[in-house]
C-alpha cells in the first residue's frame, strides 16, 4: 500500500469512530452471554457496524484517492453482513430461528458474496460504482460515487433485509407482554435511524453532498443496542424463553409492580380469571381477582408465600398451591411480585379418599388377624382335641381285639366253634376303628408339623417280606392274587421305614378293597438320577420307585382330584359302598413329601389305577420337608 496522507476531518470521522468504538463494545458485552438466543447474530451485528463505521471514518480520511477507495471496498464486508445479521437476530430474538437452516443460509447470503466479487472487481466493469471523483464542495474532500446496477440490487436487498427483520421485530412487539414492550420498542428505534440515513444518501437528499449518513445512523443504533444490554438487560429476560416457561406450564402465574399492577400474567391464568392479557394488564390486581376478596384481603401485602390457601368460590371449596416471590432490582429495592398458583383441589379429594382406604383397609386387616388368631386357636384345640380322643380310644379298642382273640384262642383250644362269626365282626371293626384313629392321630401330627422322621438304612427285600405278609391276607379277602417284583439294584435304602410301610400298607389295602377276583402287583426299580421320571431331576441321588397297579373298579378323570385332599371320599353308587375317612391317600401323600418324594396316580373307570410313589434311596436331612396343611393333586399323563 503506499504512503498516504491524512485529514482530520474530525466532524465526519468523530461521530463515526465513536460508533465503531460504542459497537465493539457491545459485541464484547454480549459475547459474554452468548448463550442467549439472538446473541450470536447480534455479536456478527455490532462487528459489522463497528467495520462500517471505522472503514468508513478511514476512506473519509484517508488521501490520496486510490487509499480511500481501498477503506470504501472494506466497508462492504460490514455493509453486506449487516443487514443478513439484523434479520437472523429477529428470527432469533422472535423465537423463528427454525428458519436458520443452512440451506435458508446459504440463500440469504447468495447477494452478498456476489456484492464482496463485484465491489473487488469494479475496475473490471463498473457494475457497483461506474464513475468515481472527489467531492470538493463540503468542508472536506470525500469520494463521490455513481451507482451502478450491481450497487441498487444489493441496496434493495439490504433494505429488504431489515424490512423484514424490523416487520419481525414489530410482531413481537405486538404479541409481547408490557415486560418487554421497552425492549421492543428500543429496538425498533435503533432500526430506523440507519435507514433514512441511507435513504437519504441514495436519494442525494443529504445537506452535505456525496456524504453517507448510514454510518452515522448506526451510531444511534448501536447506542439503542447498548441501552438494551446495560439498562433494559434484554439479554437477562428474553420474549422467547418468557413464552416457552410461561405458557408451556400448567401453573397459572401473574406478574405484579410495586403498585399491584398487572404487567404480566400467562395463559393458564386468563382461563383461571376469565380474562384476556389485554383486558388485565396495566390494571389492579384487585380488579382481576375481584371474584377471590378473601385472598386480596389475606395477601395483599404478602411479599414471601409459599404453602396451601383454601378458598370459596360459587359455592365451591377450592384448595391452592400458592407460591408468591418477591422481585428485586440490583439494588435490592421491591420491585414487584410473581404470584404463581395450582389448582391441587383434585389432589387433595384423592389424598382424602386414600387415606380414607387407608383407614378402612388397616381396620379390615385388624379384624382379619383376630379372626386368624381364633381359627389359629380352634385349630390347635381341634388338634389337641383329635389326639386327646384319640389316644383315649385307642386304649379300650386294643383291650377289646385283645379280649377278643383271647376268647378265640380259648374257645379253639376247647374245640368249640360257637361265636366265631361274632368273634371276627368284633375284631374287624375293633379293627377298623383302630386304623381310623391311627390316621386322626397322624393327621393331627402332620398338621402340627410335629411327625418327627427316623431316617435310618433298612433292606427293601425285608420290609417288602413284612408288608406282604399283612397284604396277602388282604387280597385274599376279595380273591385277589397279589405279585411282588423287586429289581436286584432296589434293595438297600436310607429312609424312614415305618412312615414307608404304611404308605405302601395303605395303598396295598386300597388296591385290595376297591378290586375284586382281579391281579394286584407291586413293582420295584432304582431309578439313577441321570434318567429322570415325572419332571423331577435331581444330581444327588437316585430314587426308588413303587408302582401299585390293580385291575379294581377304577376313578373318573373328574374325582381324580379329590383323592389326595383331606377328609375327602368319592359319593358316587360305585365307590360309596366301600366305606373309608379320606385320610389314607392324603396321609400317604404328607408322608411321601415328608420324605422327599411324591405320589401319582393314573387310573380310569373299568380299568384299574396305578399308584407311583417315588422317594430318595438316600434320604438326606436336608431334603425332608415339612408337611403340607393342605394338599393338592398332580395327574401325570
Amino acid at each position: 500500500m503506499p504512503t498516504t496522507g491524512w485529514q482530520p476531518a474530525l466532524p465526519y470521522t468523530l461521530p463515526l469512530l465513536i460508533s465503531a468504538s460504542l459497537a465493539l463494545a457491545v459485541a464484547i458485552f454480549v459475547w459474554r452471554r452468548r448463550t442467549v438466543p439472538g446473541a450470536t447474530p447480534l455479536i456478527a451485528l455490532s462487528l459489522a457496524a463497528a467495520v462500517w463505521s471505522f472503514a468508513y471514518a478511514l476512506e473519509i480520511a484517508a488521501t490520496p484517492m486510490p487509499i480511500a477507495l481501498f477503506w470504501a471496498r472494506v466497508q462492504y464486508l460490514g455493509i453486506m453482513t449487516l443487514p443478513v445479521a439484523w434479520l437472523a437476530f429477529a428470527l432469533e430474538y422472535a423465537g423463528l430461528q427454525h428458519w436458520l437452516t443452512r440451506k435458508n443460509l446459504a440463500l440469504i447470503l447468495v447477494i452478498p458474496v456476489l456484492t464482496q466479487v463485484a465491489v473487488w472487481t469494479n475496475e473490471r466493469h463498473g457494475l457497483i460504482w461506474p464513475q468515481i471523483q472527489v467531492n470538493t464542495s463540503g468542508l472536506v474532500p470525500i469520494l463521490d460515487f455513481d451507482h451502478g446496477p450491481a450497487f441498487w440490487v444489493c441496496n434493495i436487498y439490504a433494505h429488504f433485509c431489515l424490512a423484514c427483520g424490523a416487520l419481525i421485530l414489530l410482531w413481537r412487539f405486538v404479541r409481547s407482554q408490557r415486560l418487554y414492550l421497552s425492549q421492543m420498542a428500543t429496538f425498533l428505534m435503533g432500526a430506523i435511524a440507519p435507514w433514512i440515513g441511507n435513504g437519504l444518501y441514495v436519494l442525494n437528499l443529504t445537506p452535505w453532498p456525496g456524504l453517507d449518513l448510514s454510518p452515522f445512523g448506526f451510531t444511534f443504533t448501536a447506542g439503542a443496542i447498548a441501552f438494551g444490554v446495560l439498562r433494559l438487560r434484554f439479554l437477562d429476560v428474553v420474549p422467547v424463553a418468557r413464552d416457552i416457561v410461561l405458557e408451556s406450564i400448567n401453573q397459572s402465574v401473574i406478574v405484579i409492580d410495586d403498585h399491584n399492577r398487572i404487567v404480566d400474567i400467562n395463559r393458564a391464568a386468563q382461563r383461571v380469571i376469565g380474562c384476556t392479557a389485554a383486558d388485565v394488564i396495566g390494571q389492579p390486581i384487585r380488579q382481576a381477582l375481584s371474584r377471590w376478596p378473601q385472598i386480596l384481603d389475606r395477601y395483599h401485602d404478602v411479599v414471601e408465600l409459599n404453602g396451601e390457601v383454601q378458598i370459596e368460590v360459587e359455592d365451591q371449596t377450592l384448595i391452592l398451591d400458592v407460591l408468591i416471590s418477591p422481585l428485586r432490582d440490583r439494588d435490592g429495592r421491591l420491585r414487584g411480585r410473581v404470584i404463581v398458583w395450582h389448582d391441587i383441589t383434585r389432589l387433595k379429594q384423592t389424598e382424602e379418599a386414600l387415606r380414607q382406604r387407608n383407614d378402612e383397609l388397616m381396620a379390615l386387616q385388624q379384624t382379619l388377624m383376630v379372626a386368624k388368631n381364633r381359627a389359629e386357636a380352634a385349630h390347635r384345640a381341634k388338634s389337641a382335641f383329635l389326639a386327646h380322643m384319640s389316644h383315649e380310644v385307642r386304649t379300650p379298642l386294643s383291650a377289646i381285639l385283645g379280649y377278643a382273640d383271647l376268647i378265640r384262642l380259648d374257645l379253639a383250644r376247647r374245640g368249640q366253634s360257637v361265636y366265631q362269626e361274632e368273634l371276627e365282626a368284633i375284631r374287624v371293626s375293633a379293627q377298623h376303628l383302630l386304623t381310623m384313629i391311627n390316621n386322626i392321630l397322624d393327621f393331627s401330627k402332620l398338621e402340627a408339623g410335629k411327625m418327627p422322621l427316623y431316617i435310618e438304612p433298612f433292606s427293601l427285600e425285608a420290609l417288602v417280606h413284612d408288608v406282604m405278609q399283612t397284604a396277602h391276607l388282604l387280597a385274599a379277602r376279595n380273591r385277589n392274587t397279589l405279585t411282588v417284583t423287586r429289581a436286584p439294584d432296589a434293595d438297600l435304602m436310607v429312609s424312614d421305614r415305618t412312615r414307608l410301610r404304611q404308605v405302601l400298607l395303605n395303598l396295598l389295602s386300597n388296591a385290595a378293597k376297591f378290586t375284586e377276583n382281579g391281579a394286584i402287583s407291586l413293582r420295584i426299580w432304582r431309578e439313577s438320577s441321570a434318567s429322570p421320571s415325572m419332571g423331577v431331576t435331581d444330581e444327588s441321588t437316585d430314587w426308588i420307585i413303587f408302582e401299585i397297579a390293580d385291575t379294581g373298579i377304577g376313578i373318573a378323570p373328574e374325582h381324580l382330584p379329590l383323592l389326595f385332599q383331606d377328609f375327602s371320599r368319592i359319593e358316587d353308587a360305585v365307590h360309596r359302598k366301600y366305606g373309608g375317612t379320606g385320610l389314607g391317600l392324603a396321609i400317604s401323600r404328607q408322608f411321601c413329601r415328608l420324605m422327599g418324594g411324591d405320589i401319582t396316580v393314573v387310573s380310569a373307570p373299568g380299568e384299574g389305577s396305578t399308584f407311583t410313589v417315588r422317594l430318595p434311596a438316600i434320604l438326606q436331612p436336608e431334603r425332608a420337608s415339612e408337611p403340607s396343611l393342605t394338599s393338592e393333586f398332580e395327574q401325570v399323563d
